[in-house]
């Protein structure tokens, strides 16, 4: 038994895109950026990163997420990580990917709070 269970906070990097497939599945596709602190080797210095991983959501919640959901808002994501990757220009270059199972939206970005 494998126990993979990856919960991550952050913001929206896109509005979610759905697809919908002929036999009546569709996925919602989407970024979400992580911010953290990481001390810089050189000078001490505590500097934010961001990490960024792919998700997609499956099924019925694709449809809500996709009506909901804006870009930049906060969202909260349970599910499973995968370690993908790709090639760019010779180089595999990681790409953390999510099997979104749930999430809850969190706060607007302030340029749209008041709408």
């Amino acid at each position: 038994m494998s126990i993979n269970v990856f919960t991550v906070s952050g913001r929206l990097g896109q509005q979610p895109m759905l697809k919908k497939f002929p036999n009546g599945q569709q996925v919602a596709e989407f970024t979400l950026a992580h911010r953290r602190k990481v001390k810089d080797k050189a000078t001490g210095e505590r500097k934010p990163v961001s990490d960024w991983y792919a998700c997609n959501l499956w099924g019925p919640l694709a449809e809500i997420l996709c009506q909901e959901a804006i870009r930049g808002q906060v969202i909260t994501v349970t599910g499973e990580l995968a370690q993908e990757s790709y090639e760019r220009d010779g180089v595999m270059v990681p790409r953390p990917e999510i099997a979104v199972a749930s999430f809850e939206l969190g706060r607007r970005p302030r340029a749209v709070e008041g709408t």
